[in-house]
């Protein structure tokens, strides 16, 4: 279901943010950059190393998705046309079993860090959103773009969307669900079978 360099790189850029310029007591005046730097080094301090359990580092990663990422909006968006016709339950039920799915996708990958470094080159406003600019270097393999797509709301951001060189992973899960749905003949619960399976 996730492509290739979204397996590879996916969230690799949100684990190789390694800036260590701001403190955890500057977090309430955060800028779009900091944000993306505080939340970096959050990453690699909190997820990283083999000492870890399977476990506590699923814990400790879905921590970080509720506390960070806008996975309301995110889910919705995925769902596109879906959503509207999705009663209330099924769009419970689907909410937490995709914050399921992305915790079994990508938390076990922080165990494999490798010290890749991310370099914030700036940030720029685009349709009500701050987008935050980077590039993960990656030690003997080729440089990647990743752009970091923050709602602001309240005084604080969160990560609505993660673009790498050019390819937004909110769009290509959205067509990869919405594939799942038809393939199972329209029906949405093909879609929450799929993910029940998925996350065990």
């Amino acid at each position: 279901m996730l492509s290739r360099r979204r397996v590879t790189i996916g969230l690799a850029g949100f684990a190789a943010l390694l800036a260590r310029g701001s403190s955890r007591a500057e977090q309430a005046d955060l800028d779009p950059k900091r944000f993306i730097e505080q939340l970096g080094m959050e990453a690699v301090e909190a997820l990283t190393g083999p000492e870890l359990s399977e476990s506590e580092r699923e814990r400790r990663f879905r921590g970080m998705l509720d506390r960070s990422f806008d996975l309301p909006v995110i889910g919705r968006f995925v769902l596109g046309r879906y959503w509207r016709t999705a009663s209330e339950a099924e769009r419970e039920e689907f909410l937490r079993l995709f914050e399921a799915f992305l915790v079994k996708s990508y938390a076990a990958r922080f165990a494999d860090y490798a010290g890749e470094q991310l370099q914030v080159q700036g940030v720029r406003q685009e349709q009500g959103y701050a987008i935050v600019r980077s590039t993960v270097i990656r030690p003997g393999a080729e440089n990647v773009q990743v752009d970091w797509r923050l709602r602001g709301r309240d005084g604080a951001f969160k990560v609505v969307d993660i673009v790498v060189e050019g390819i937004s992973m909110a769009v290509t899960q959205r067509a990869d669900f919405g594939s799942v749905i038809q393939s199972s003949g329209g029906e949405f619960s093909g879609l929450i079978e799929l993910l029940r399976r998925k996350t065990g």
